[in-house]
């Protein structure tokens, strides 16, 4: 009986490690299909070594534009975990503009005003306000409910309407979407190491952004 137990936890064990390998195999089959694809036009979205996530930027365009091209590729608008990420962030798209980061407390996204949480679930484990941020200062019927990183580095709160359109940047935890992953079509990439060996580049074909 015993043994009859180990034998069937021993055939478990493998087929799951069995499994994992099968995703894998597919995963890397899917970026060398998408490789073969690769196109001129593309969007640059850089590897943090440190994490192994990837992050892009998206098109000009409000908070809640930001986050729905960052949904389409699979991922959401960037949480910023700590210091170190938010140091990488800044030397990966530098600081001369702002960018929508994934800090929200609109009820849109099931929290209530002054409880900003990230988009993607995750805890709050760092913050980076500026001074006397975020206030909801402006006077707008939704008020200050979206999240941005200054080109100082530091949060701000602003309003999700058309006097504030930037680019916001995406985090994607896992592998490139694959066809049934992105509302049934598939993102053109190709992958190449940098020059400095830090970070791994990835192109992908903007028309299957919206």
């Amino acid at each position: 009986m015993v043994q009859e137990s180990r034998r069937q936890e021993e055939e478990a064990r493998r087929q799951r490690e069995q499994e994992d390998l099968r995703r894998q195999q597919e995963q890397e089959a899917l970026l060398q299909r998408q490789e073969e694809e690769l196109r001129q036009q593309g969007i640059s979205v850089f590897t943090n070594p440190a994490n192994g996530h990837k992050y892009f930027l998206t098109t000009p365009g409000t908070w809640t534009n930001a986050q729905a091209q960052a949904v389409a590729a699979g991922g959401n608008l960037v949480t910023i975990n700590d210091a170190a990420e938010q140091a990488w962030l800044g030397s990966t798209f530098g600081s001369n503009q702002s960018f929508w980061i994934g800090l929200t407390d609109s009820e849109q996204y099931g929290t209530t005003e002054g409880n900003f949480k990230w988009v993607s679930g995750q805890p709050i484990t760092y913050t980076n306000w500026w001074p006397g941020e975020p206030n909801n200062k402006l006077d707008t019927p939704e008020g200050e409910d979206f999240g941005e990183m200054r080109p100082s580095f530091a949060w701000n709160d602003l309003p999700n309407d058309s006097r504030f359109i930037q680019r916001g940047i995406v985090e994607i935890e896992a592998n490139l979407p694959s066809q049934n992953q992105n509302n049934g079509s598939s993102s053109n990439v190709s992958s190449s190491n940098s020059s400095s060996g830090a970070n791994t580049v990835i192109s992908i074909n903007a028309s299957s952004l919206p």
